[in-house]
Protein backbone atom coordinates (compact mmCIF):
# COMPACT_ATOMS: atom_id res chain seq x y z
CA UNK A 1 0.00 0.00 0.00
CA UNK A 2 1.27 3.64 -0.74
CA UNK A 3 -0.26 5.19 2.30
CA UNK A 4 -3.73 6.98 3.19
CA UNK A 5 -6.04 8.72 0.97
CA UNK A 6 -9.18 10.48 1.53
CA UNK A 7 -11.75 11.42 -0.74
CA UNK A 8 -14.73 14.14 0.19
CA UNK A 9 -17.86 15.26 -1.67
CA UNK A 10 -18.08 19.34 -0.75
CA UNK A 11 -22.04 19.48 -0.74
CA UNK A 12 -23.32 18.88 2.45
CA UNK A 13 -20.80 21.21 4.10
CA UNK A 14 -20.19 25.26 4.65
CA UNK A 15 -16.60 26.31 4.02
CA UNK A 16 -15.61 26.05 7.74
CA UNK A 17 -16.67 23.10 8.06
CA UNK A 18 -15.42 21.34 5.00
CA UNK A 19 -12.05 22.73 6.16
CA UNK A 20 -12.33 21.90 9.66
CA UNK A 21 -13.36 17.98 8.11
CA UNK A 22 -10.35 18.51 6.65
CA UNK A 23 -7.63 19.19 9.59
CA UNK A 24 -9.54 17.01 11.80
CA UNK A 25 -8.20 14.11 9.03
CA UNK A 26 -4.53 15.67 8.87
CA UNK A 27 -5.05 16.24 4.98
CA UNK A 28 -2.70 18.40 3.80
CA UNK A 29 -3.52 18.54 0.33
CA UNK A 30 -6.81 18.87 -1.57
CA UNK A 31 -7.07 16.88 -4.99
CA UNK A 32 -9.81 18.97 -7.09
CA UNK A 33 -10.94 16.29 -9.43
CA UNK A 34 -13.80 17.86 -10.61
CA UNK A 35 -13.88 18.65 -15.16
CA UNK A 36 -15.04 22.06 -14.27
CA UNK A 37 -13.94 23.99 -10.85
CA UNK A 38 -17.17 25.85 -10.37
CA UNK A 39 -20.25 25.79 -8.66
CA UNK A 40 -23.03 27.87 -9.79
CA UNK A 41 -24.38 27.51 -6.45
CA UNK A 42 -21.22 27.26 -4.03
CA UNK A 43 -19.37 30.19 -5.72
CA UNK A 44 -16.99 29.40 -2.07
CA UNK A 45 -15.85 26.71 -3.81
CA UNK A 46 -14.88 27.93 -7.14
CA UNK A 47 -11.37 26.91 -7.71
CA UNK A 48 -9.52 30.34 -7.21
CA UNK A 49 -11.50 30.70 -4.05
CA UNK A 50 -11.09 27.49 -2.57
CA UNK A 51 -7.40 27.75 -3.53
CA UNK A 52 -7.12 30.68 -1.29
CA UNK A 53 -9.12 29.01 1.46
CA UNK A 54 -7.28 26.26 1.56
CA UNK A 55 -3.61 28.09 1.08
CA UNK A 56 -4.77 30.07 4.15
CA UNK A 57 -5.17 27.10 6.42
CA UNK A 58 -2.09 25.38 5.61
CA UNK A 59 -3.48 22.95 3.09
CA UNK A 60 -2.36 22.86 -0.80
CA UNK A 61 -4.76 22.78 -3.58
CA UNK A 62 -4.29 20.65 -6.73
CA UNK A 63 -6.61 20.81 -9.53
CA UNK A 64 -6.43 17.40 -11.41
CA UNK A 65 -9.93 17.96 -13.03
CA UNK A 66 -8.26 17.75 -16.52
CA UNK A 67 -6.68 14.02 -16.01
CA UNK A 68 -8.78 12.83 -13.96
CA UNK A 69 -12.43 13.96 -14.29
CA UNK A 70 -15.74 12.77 -15.18
CA UNK A 71 -16.60 14.81 -18.63
CA UNK A 72 -13.39 14.70 -21.04
CA UNK A 73 -13.41 16.53 -23.91
CA UNK A 74 -12.17 13.85 -26.20
CA UNK A 75 -15.19 12.51 -28.45
CA UNK A 76 -13.32 8.92 -28.14
CA UNK A 77 -14.32 8.87 -24.47
CA UNK A 78 -18.17 8.93 -24.96
CA UNK A 79 -21.13 6.37 -26.95
CA UNK A 80 -24.32 7.84 -27.90
CA UNK A 81 -23.48 10.92 -25.57
CA UNK A 82 -22.14 8.93 -22.33
CA UNK A 83 -18.74 8.67 -21.02
CA UNK A 84 -17.22 5.49 -20.99
CA UNK A 85 -15.29 5.18 -17.63
CA UNK A 86 -13.55 2.02 -18.68
CA UNK A 87 -12.41 3.76 -22.18
CA UNK A 88 -11.64 6.77 -19.45
CA UNK A 89 -9.70 4.86 -17.33
CA UNK A 90 -6.96 3.21 -19.54
CA UNK A 91 -6.56 6.95 -21.47
CA UNK A 92 -3.09 8.07 -21.79
CA UNK A 93 -4.70 12.00 -20.08
CA UNK A 94 -6.20 9.52 -17.01
CA UNK A 95 -3.03 7.52 -16.44
CA UNK A 96 -0.89 10.71 -16.25
CA UNK A 97 -3.39 12.15 -13.62
CA UNK A 98 -2.86 8.93 -11.30
CA UNK A 99 0.93 9.22 -11.58
CA UNK A 100 0.51 12.86 -10.55
CA UNK A 101 -2.02 11.80 -7.81
CA UNK A 102 0.28 9.38 -6.51
CA UNK A 103 3.28 12.06 -6.31
CA UNK A 104 0.71 14.38 -4.57
CA UNK A 105 -0.32 11.38 -1.67
CA UNK A 106 4.22 10.56 -1.39
CA UNK A 107 3.88 14.29 -0.21
CA UNK A 108 1.03 14.91 1.38
CA UNK A 109 -1.94 13.66 3.15
CA UNK A 110 -4.58 14.06 0.06
CA UNK A 111 -8.08 14.32 -0.36
CA UNK A 112 -9.94 13.86 -3.47
CA UNK A 113 -12.54 16.26 -3.60
CA UNK A 114 -15.62 16.46 -6.08
CA UNK A 115 -19.13 17.82 -5.35
CA UNK A 116 -21.61 14.39 -4.30
CA UNK A 117 -21.96 13.97 -0.83
CA UNK A 118 -22.22 10.23 -1.21
CA UNK A 119 -18.87 8.43 -2.46
CA UNK A 120 -21.34 5.89 -4.55
CA UNK A 121 -22.74 8.25 -6.76
CA UNK A 122 -19.68 10.14 -7.33
CA UNK A 123 -16.74 9.44 -10.48
CA UNK A 124 -14.14 10.23 -7.66
CA UNK A 125 -14.71 6.82 -6.64
CA UNK A 126 -16.64 4.87 -9.07
CA UNK A 127 -14.05 5.80 -11.84
CA UNK A 128 -10.67 6.86 -9.89
CA UNK A 129 -10.72 5.42 -6.81
CA UNK A 130 -11.21 2.14 -8.85
CA UNK A 131 -8.17 2.24 -10.50
CA UNK A 132 -5.89 2.74 -7.24
CA UNK A 133 -7.91 1.04 -4.85
CA UNK A 134 -5.35 -2.06 -4.20
CA UNK A 135 -2.55 0.72 -3.61
CA UNK A 136 -4.14 3.05 -1.28
CA UNK A 137 -5.89 2.83 2.02
CA UNK A 138 -8.93 4.45 0.96
CA UNK A 139 -11.17 6.52 3.14
CA UNK A 140 -14.66 8.38 2.00
CA UNK A 141 -15.71 11.52 4.79
CA UNK A 142 -19.12 11.58 4.65
CA UNK A 143 -22.09 13.86 5.38
CA UNK A 144 -22.26 12.83 9.37
CA UNK A 145 -18.55 13.36 9.47
CA UNK A 146 -17.24 9.75 9.52
CA UNK A 147 -15.60 7.78 7.83
CA UNK A 148 -16.12 4.72 5.62
CA UNK A 149 -13.19 2.11 4.26
CA UNK A 150 -13.41 1.57 0.53
CA UNK A 151 -13.90 -2.04 0.78
CA UNK A 152 -17.28 -1.10 2.95
CA UNK A 153 -18.19 1.34 0.42
CA UNK A 154 -17.63 -1.70 -2.20
CA UNK A 155 -19.76 -4.09 -0.05
CA UNK A 156 -22.32 -0.71 0.57
CA UNK A 157 -22.64 -0.32 -3.51
CA UNK A 158 -23.17 -4.25 -4.21
CA UNK A 159 -26.22 -4.08 -1.80
CA UNK A 160 -27.59 -0.67 -2.91
CA UNK A 161 -27.45 -1.91 -6.85
CA UNK A 162 -29.56 -5.22 -5.24
CA UNK A 163 -26.46 -7.88 -6.79
CA UNK A 164 -27.11 -11.46 -5.24
CA UNK A 165 -24.05 -12.57 -2.94
CA UNK A 166 -25.50 -16.07 -2.70
CA UNK A 167 -24.13 -17.56 -5.92
CA UNK A 168 -21.12 -19.90 -4.69
CA UNK A 169 -19.52 -19.57 -8.42
CA UNK A 170 -18.86 -16.00 -8.06
CA UNK A 171 -15.99 -14.41 -6.01
CA UNK A 172 -16.90 -11.29 -4.27
CA UNK A 173 -14.21 -9.38 -6.26
CA UNK A 174 -16.79 -10.61 -9.66
CA UNK A 175 -19.23 -8.73 -7.57
CA UNK A 176 -17.74 -5.62 -6.94
CA UNK A 177 -16.55 -5.87 -10.36
CA UNK A 178 -20.17 -5.81 -12.05
CA UNK A 179 -21.16 -3.02 -9.24
CA UNK A 180 -18.65 -1.09 -10.61
CA UNK A 181 -19.75 -1.47 -13.98
CA UNK A 182 -23.59 -0.94 -13.33
CA UNK A 183 -23.12 2.06 -11.41
CA UNK A 184 -20.67 3.59 -13.85
CA UNK A 185 -23.70 3.36 -16.35
CA UNK A 186 -25.69 4.98 -13.98
CA UNK A 187 -23.91 7.87 -13.07
CA UNK A 188 -21.52 8.56 -16.18
CA UNK A 189 -21.66 12.62 -17.53
CA UNK A 190 -24.34 12.43 -20.56
CA UNK A 191 -24.36 14.62 -23.01
CA UNK A 192 -27.45 17.12 -23.29
CA UNK A 193 -29.34 16.29 -26.35
CA UNK A 194 -29.65 20.08 -26.79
Amino acid sequence: MSGRLYTIGYSPFITREFTDLLAMYAVTAVVDVRSMPYSRYRPEFNKAVLEQGLSSKGIGYFFLGNLLGGRPADEEMYKDGRVLFGTVAQSSMFQQGLERLREIAKEHTACLMCAEKDPITCHRTILVCRQIRHEFDIFHILEDRSLEEHHDMERRLVKTLKIPTDDLFRTEEELIHDAYEMQAGKIGYKKSDR
